[in-house]
């Protein structure tokens, strides 16, 4: 008869919770779950075997999210037992559990309050019981398959100590156990940390209660290399009970994190304005040493802002613990300009960038070095350029041209006095020419050059030889004007006399010119462009007896000189920074920008304006930022590169940041507190700490924080205090500290 009631009881009692779940009862044993294998019930307490029944029983209960057997299903991937889902509450601890369902569950749909009280504790003990401690099995065609004797192992996932603080974690067994089981620990670095007990025994009757083993973090009073340093704690087990003696437990991977505050290095450097080089190669110089003793290599790497102007070396120097002090010296050597350019001095900029994992150096960003780069052209010098003629000379006269340079040496250009004025000359002579027939202005060129970085000179003189008696007379024939830039344009005019016919000819071949049958007379011109060649034109007109009159004039094309200047406004950004890229363009038809790795926002055709800039947004990554260009001439010049290096941030800051900024039940530190700790929910996060005091912070977060908050509609909040310990609770409180940055701030 008292089993009769005692089963009653019970179905009442499973009715009752499913009914309060949202589901119904048809009167099944507990033991039975639909389209799968027969629950064995036999090891669980009577509280969990109600919590199996309220777990199971109705369509929106919580096997419909975490599966039957707690394996996780499309909605709820992570299996009950497993890290990723013990990492929001101590699975071992069925309070807390009891309170983590009775506030946050069930969420689908979000429904807090509908499991509390005996229903909220029911389920958490058969969770616990069945799912944590492994207790509950199942028979499959009859055959029970028993829990595998072994150490449950609880908060050891991502296990970290803090340096003078404790941390903890859980144990137990799997099964009840023949005889007393004893448990050593030893870790592998007695300098990070030690056990505060290094050896545990579990008798038979205390096989499933939970066991804290507590691991203290030594204090070294000394910055360490790292801000969490790794080391392993070994699990040894020692039993007369042959499923218990010498099992196969992984060691316990875990990290010690440093307390000492990080000073910021500096860069030493001996001068950082004022250098000066030249384009024959002239050099100076400059040193870098470190203020402070790195525990990690540390490398800077050199680059020119303008590879045009001076180049440095070495390119690269690593900095360590026997030479950190000692300046090291770099050489910033000149380049010249080819051709020669009369460019005045230029400004550039030796661009320094530091990488290393030492945490004084991290992120840290030392100066550019300014330098000026020293002309060396000059202009060739031609002195003299004339002629002897007095006036207008007959037609079939003699002239001597005379000039003087102070050049290597000379080219005849311009009217050629059929043939006599043409190529090599000496820098300074005379030349007689005979026979003059070319009627009009005959306009001789002389250019000269100096292979000592000299810019070549031209000059010109004007000879008019009167028609031939009773030819036609060109009265005007004229350039404007008579020198152009690259892919210039010149007017070209004449006017004459007695013509019945004229034909235009050029050398080098115009097409724009050239023509059989121009028009005798033509005031107002012609425009001929793009002109890219310094080119003689000619003008030749005949009368109706057939005598011809030829006329001449030059125009002077000044030579392409395509050049570019590229840097980026910083070498080094933090993530998420943006950057401006900077580029000068002389005498260029086109510009192509492209990246490494490739950024959306410099891709493709940009500007060739003498001056021009783009912003770069969100940088993320190390990149070479490139621009390659083709002058007018149709020259392509070698691309020219910007490398930016992105400083991604102290990693325990960054962890700060994202343990502050994690979604907890749909919240987080950022929302009650603000992102910056400006106050979004709640008040500012100043009101209630001082986020200067480090210890103060870290034990608030340790044991107060989240906390629930009620706003009218119900209970609702992130999580549990339990949430954010240890090596969690001291990174948000360094990130908080350091201003809600994840760069350190300077010392």
């Amino acid at each position: 008869m008292k089993g009769i009631i005692k089963s009653i009881a019970v179905i009442a009692i499973i009715s009752f919770g499913l009914s309060a779940c949202g589901g119904s009862s048809s009167g099944e044993s507990t033991g039975t779950m639909s389209n799968g294998p027969v629950a064995n019930l036999s090891q669980l307490s009577a509280e969990a075997v109600r919590g199996y029944a309220l777990y199971n029983g109705a369509t929106q209960a919580c096997s419909s999210c975490h599966g039957a057997q707690g394996q996780g299903t499309p909605s709820a991937s992570n299996p009950i037992n497993s890290a990723a889902s013990c990492m929001f509450v101590d699975c071992n601890d069925v309070t807390a559990l009891t309170n983590y369902n009775t506030f946050a569950m069930p969420k689908t749909p979000y429904s807090p309050g509908a499991c509390v009280g005996a229903c909220a504790s029911d389920v958490s003990a058969f969770i616990h019981e069945g799912f944590i401690l492994g207790l509950l099995t199942y028979d499959t065609g009859g055959n029970n398959n028993p829990p595998t004797p072994n150490l449950n192992l609880t908060g050891t996932a991502n296990f970290s100590t803090t340096e003078g603080a404790n941390s903890s974690f859980t144990m137990s067994l799997t099964t009840e156990p023949a005889d007393t089981v004893t448990i050593d620990f030893a870790i592998n670095l007695a300098g990070e940390a030690t056990m505060v007990q290094t050896s545990y025994s579990i008798l038979p009757a205390d096989w499933q209660t939970p066991v804290t083993v507590t691991v203290m973090g030594v204090d070294d009073n000394v910055l360490d290399p790292l801000a969490a340093t790794p080391y392993s704690i070994a699990v040894t087990t020692i039993s007369n009970d042959p499923d218990y003696n010498a099992l196969s437990i992984p060691a316990i991977s875990a990290t010690n994190m440093d307390n000492e505050l990080v000073a910021q290095g500096q860069f030493v450097f001996n001068q950082t304005m004022g250098l000066m080089t030249t384009e024959d190669a002239g050099t100076d110089s400059f040193t870098i040493a470190l203020n402070t003793l790195p525990a990690q290599d540390v490398v800077v790497s050199l680059s020119s802002s303008n590879a045009l102007e001076g180049t440095v070396n070495p390119a690269t120097h690593t900095f360590n613990a026997g030479n950190y002090n000692t300046p090291q010296l770099f050489t910033v050597t000149g380049v010249n300009d080819t051709p020669p350019v009369i460019d005045g001095a230029i400004a550039y900029n030796i661009v320094v960038a530091a990488t290393s994992t030492d945490r004084a150096y991290m992120g840290v960003d030392p100066s550019d070095v300014m330098v000026t780069n020293q002309d060396n052209d000059v202009q060739v010098s031609i002195a003299s350029f004339t002629s002897n003629a007095v006036g207008n000379l007959p037609y079939g006269s003699d002239v001597v041209l005379t000039w003087a340079s102070d050049g290597d040496s000379c080219t005849a250009g311009g009217a050629t006095a059929n043939g006599q004025w043409a190529g090599a000359l000496n820098a300074s002579d005379s030349a007689t020419l005979t026979n003059l027939t070319t009627a009009g202005v005959n306009t001789f060129s002389i250019t000269c050059t100096n292979a000592a970085n000299a810019v070549p000179a031209t000059a010109n003189t004007n000879v008019t030889v009167d028609a031939q008696i009773g030819a036609p007379v060109i009265n005007t024939f004229t350039a404007n004007p008579t020198t152009v830039n690259y892919n210039g344009t010149s007017t070209i005019s004449w006017t004459t006399t007695d013509a019945a016919s004229c034909s235009a000819t050029s050398v080098p071949a115009n097409a724009a010119w050239d023509n059989a049958n121009k028009a005798v007379n033509n005031a107002a011109g012609e425009a001929i462009g793009p002109l890219t060649a310094t080119t003689t034109f000619t003008l030749s007109c005949t009368n109706a007896s057939m005598l011809v009159t030829n006329g001449q004039v030059i125009v002077t094309v000044n030579p392409a000189l395509p050049s570019l200047t590229f840097s980026a406004n910083n070498a080094m950004v933090n993530s998420g920074d943006p950057v401006t890229l900077n580029w000068n363009a002389t005498d260029l038809a086109t510009c192509t920008a492209s990246a490494t790795p490739a950024n959306a926002e410099w891709v493709g055709a940009r500007g060739v304006m003498p001056t021009n800039s783009q912003v770069v947004n969100n940088l993320t990554a190390d990149t070479t930022f490139t621009l390659a260009c083709t002058g007018i001439n149709n020259v392509a010049l070698a691309p020219q590169n910007a490398l930016v290096t992105v400083n991604a941030g102290d990693p325990e800051l960054l962890l700060g940041k994202f343990e502050y900024e994690k979604i907890v039940n749909s919240q987080s530190c950022a929302t009650c507190h603000g992102v910056t700790g400006e106050g979004g929910l709640d008040d500012s996060v100043t009101p209630y700490l001082d986020v200067n005091d480090l210890t103060l912070t870290t034990g608030y977060v340790n044991f107060v924080m989240p906390k629930f908050v009620d706003y009218g509609g119900g209970v609702m909040g992130g999580g549990t205090p339990v949430d954010c310990m240890g090596a969690c609770a001291t990174a948000v409180a360094k990130y908080m500290k350091n201003g809600f940055s994840v760069f350190p701030a300077a010392p």
